[in-house]
């Protein structure tokens, strides 16, 4: 026999115009409409009218550079006799067409389609000031945000003055309270607030590192090889390196020290962490007390840079 029919796992080029067929589970755990939909369109043909888009900003957590990329596992498509598209879960169909298949390897680096609709004009980091604040207060850029229309929102962190003012407040809100026989948990944990900022609302002061990474890397500075690891351990930029095998159930993801030296050395990872201690408690079934770290493939040009300075330092505490 030279030749089977088999479903395998293959990773294809796939164009508007293809056929499909609309192989859905049996039964959905998730709601009512899902049920009912999978029950009146199972074992449909039809043919795919297109695919969604997603906008992506700086420090991704799938580690794309910023752009707009075809969202992952979900195509448009258009049944057989009917004029309405719906949008499905692309591993409950089965392609008909012929398709080209593409390495497996292509998929680490993902380009975007096209630029995102709107410029981003400040990176998380950048030190700026509100247009509308006379006083033009220092304050940080805390993430970069792109809305579903391609707007780009920058969330701004409050000033320490600002911060310690709230807790102040929202102590004597807790003892009042209290005083009344009720506690409010919201007034209880205060963390750094942020507000949402258009980029005509924002003056720049200074740009950070992040901004420097992604348009001229050699304006990079750090105040120590410490922080400069520390910004690199961002799990945005590098991640984390299990074993190739699991231990039981779960992955291996921390080793002894001379072990995570080896993966270095043999590349599969450019620095190593020294995992956290916790004061008074110890971790049962820890396999080590040393984690690898590996940039993203968007940043291995970098990778040089990052294993001579791991090499000049004890590894470190990250949080």
């Amino acid at each position: 026999m030279t030749s089977a029919i088999l479903g395998i796992k293959a990773y294809v080029q796939v164009k508007i115009g293809m056929r499909v067929y609309y192989d859905c589970p049996h039964g959905s755990s998730c709601d009512y409409k899902s049920d009912s939909f999978f029950k009146s369109n199972r074992e449909k043909t039809g043919i795919i009218t297109g695919f969604e888009e997603v906008y992506v900003g700086p420090l991704d957590s799938d580690g794309r550079l910023p752009g707009v990329y075809q969202k992952t596992g979900v195509i448009q498509v258009r049944f057989d006799g009917e004029e309405e598209s719906h949008l499905l879960n692309s591993n409950h169909l089965i392609l008909l067409s012929e398709a080209v298949s593409v390495p497996s390897k292509n998929l680490l680096v993902p380009e975007p389609l096209h630029d995102l609709p709107n410029p981003i004009e400040f990176y998380p980091g950048d030190i700026i000031y509100k247009a509308d604040d006379l006083l033009q207060t220092p304050r940080i850029v805390a993430n970069v945000k792109i809305q579903d229309d391609g707007t780009v929102v920058y969330n701004v962190c409050e000033t320490k003055e600002e911060q310690a003012y709230r807790k102040k407040q929202d102590s004597k809100k807790a003892q009042e309270g209290r005083a009344a026989g009720y506690v409010s948990f919201g007034d209880m944990f205060s963390f750094q607030r942020t507000d949402q900022c258009a980029a005509d609302e924002l003056h720049l002061i200074s740009y950070g590192n992040v901004h420097h990474l992604y348009t001229n890397p050699s304006k990079m500075k750090f105040d120590s090889p410490e922080e400069e690891i520390s910004f690199w351990a961002q799990r945005e930029i590098s991640e984390t390196v299990y074993s190739d095998s699991p231990m039981g159930r779960k992955y291996r993801y921390e080793y002894p020290r001379e072990l995570a030296q080896e993966l270095v050395r043999e590349g599969k990872g450019d620095f190593i962490l020294a995992s956290r201690e916790y004061e008074n408690i110890n971790l049962v079934g820890r396999s080590g007390d040393h984690t690898v770290r590996r940039l993203r493939p968007i940043f291995a040009k970098h990778r040089e840079r990052v294993r001579k300075l791991a090499e000049t330092l004890d590894p470190i505490v990250v949080l």
